[in-house]
């Protein structure tokens, strides 16, 4: 069977189609992943920035219970002024009540 020339121009036009869609998909594909990867090292440097201070809020606190001798201007800090007591409340942190998306840190270890 001899070869019908006239059906080149068709092959040539529908394999550069379907190399412009797949160089196309490839593109997008990468640009995407890119905006991926930023977005989450953004949103990991929040992250980090944001419980570090309320670490940093909570250490403060806990110095300040470690120093608490239980007086409150020289004397007992009780009710009855014969027995000491706490004097500076306890430090909390809820890490989970932070407005952050716990998902962006990495899962390797």
């Amino acid at each position: 069977m001899p070869l019908d020339w006239n059906v080149a121009p068709s092959l040539i036009s529908a394999a550069s189609g379907l190399c412009g869609v797949w160089l196309g998909g490839q593109l997008t594909s990468k640009r995407e992943a890119g905006r991926e990867k930023d977005r989450e090292r953004r949103e990991s440097s929040y992250l980090a920035i944001l419980v570090v201070a309320h670490l940093d809020r909570f250490v403060d606190g806990c110095v300040q219970v470690s120093f608490d001798d239980g007086t409150s201007e020289g004397r007992p800090a009780g009710k009855d002024g014969v027995y000491c007591e706490a004097t500076v409340p306890l430090p909390s942190f809820d890490p989970l009540a932070l407005s952050v998306d716990w998902k962006v840190l990495p899962t390797t270890i």
